[in-house]
């Protein structure tokens, strides 16, 4: 074979080469060769589901910026969940609804989680279990002026009907659940602390005697205790003071009766 020839031969291998490559690129840019495969998973599909924006104690009123949307893997969207496309006005529904149990940050809303003032069930939700609910007749004078106001804590005092008789400690350190049918020091009117009527205290089962024989005995006043004393922690540590004191005797219009200093 020629020179000329091979090299007429090889001219022409490189050309079909050629073509052969440029004609593959126009297939795949035009769909009809073979797709490109991605490693990435499908999308699933997602919803909006109502969740707590903050942490909410219980007996919290679900105001403004309490609640938010979050998305949410519609596989996982229980049937409690509310969902902004099966309630888009939940903001509203749930604007005088309360924290029936603590909801902690990101967790979803579910209607058993929460109580409507209109739910007879309210007080009895926000009552810490073992708990009683007692509402005594108070007045400005013995409510320090409207000034004691729910969630603070005092303590009860009797003044007793015999005014030679001292006022005594009934109980102490106990909390405040709400002032006549109001809820939460966020919530209070400052229009109705010259129209008092009750308080309602949140006391144990023998406190909540103590209270309602001493009401029958003299009038009863509040005396509102300083937010420093540590709440709870304030109540341990007196009641085990109290407990290390030796009872004693005292005689008040003829009746004996024994007490704790």
């Amino acid at each position: 074979m020629s020179r000329a020839r091979l090299l007429i031969l090889l001219i022409a291998l490189v050309c079909a080469g050629a073509a052969a490559f440029l004609a593959r690129g126009l297939l795949v840019n035009s769909g009809e060769g073979p797709a490109m495969t991605s490693n990435q998973p499908p999308q699933e599909p997602r919803v909006n589901v109502l969740v707590a924006a903050k942490d909410l104690a219980m007996g919290e009123r679900l105001s403004a910026g309490a609640l938010t949307w979050r998305e949410w893997p519609a596989s996982n969207v229980a049937d409690s969940m509310i969902t902004q496309d099966a309630r888009p006005d939940a903001f509203e529904g749930l604007a005088e609804a309360r924290a029936r149990l603590p909801i902690l940050s990101g967790e979803p809303i579910a209607d058993r989680k929460v109580v409507q003032p209109n739910d007879r069930s309210l007080l009895s939700s926000v009552l810490p279990q073992g708990m009683r609910a007692i509402a005594i007749e108070v007045t400005e004078r013995t409510a320090v002026s409207g000034f004691v106001l729910p969630n603070d804590r005092v303590d009860v005092l009797l003044t007793p009907s015999d005014v030679r008789a001292e006022t005594l400690p009934i109980v102490t350190n106990v909390r405040v659940l709400a002032i006549n049918q109001t809820f939460g020091q966020a919530d209070a009117d400052t229009s109705s602390l010259t129209d008092l009527k009750t308080a309602v205290l949140e006391l144990d089962p023998e406190q909540s005697e103590a209270v309602l024989t001493a009401a029958a005995a003299g009038v009863l006043s509040l005396a509102l205790r300083s937010i420093a004393e540590g709440g709870d922690e304030g109540l341990i540590s007196e009641k085990a003071e109290l407990a290390s004191r030796s009872p004693t005797t005292v005689i008040r219009a003829g009746v004996e009766a024994r007490v704790t200093p």
